[in-house]
């Protein structure tokens, strides 16, 4: 196994960690966001300052972030799933578009305006 294939493999069980976390409620949108972001940075810059790793850190970043994303999004589903069983209603289990613009916005700026 190279090294890049065990930093992507403990990363990726933190981040299903955090979907786990915002899936039961015991983390906010915003704090999941921000936490995936942190560490998706942290391991880039880990990443790119050991030249031993050959694989780019950029490679890294997107497929983790398209991991933190699609879990959030997963995760939305279900809530959204679960909410509209607790009040009687058919849940569609589709995530609009809004869903991805929330994500990619408040990953890009840290904040969502009200």
């Amino acid at each position: 196994m190279k090294c890049i294939d065990g930093i992507e493999g403990v990363l990726l069980g933190v981040i299903a960690g955090f979907v786990g976390l915002y899936d039961a409620g015991e983390m906010d949108a915003l704090g999941y966001i921000r936490a995936v972001k942190s560490l998706i940075e942290s391991a880039s810059q880990f990443v790119q300052v050991r030249p031993e790793i050959e694989t780019p850190a950029s490679f890294l970043q997107n497929v983790l972030y398209q991991e933190a994303r699609s879990g959030f999004l997963d995760a939305l589903i279900r809530k959204r799933e679960r909410d509209a069983e607790e009040d009687g209603e058919a849940g569609t289990g589709a995530v609009e578009g809004y869903a991805e613009h929330f994500y990619d916005y408040v990953y890009r700026r840290g904040v969502y305006p009200d």
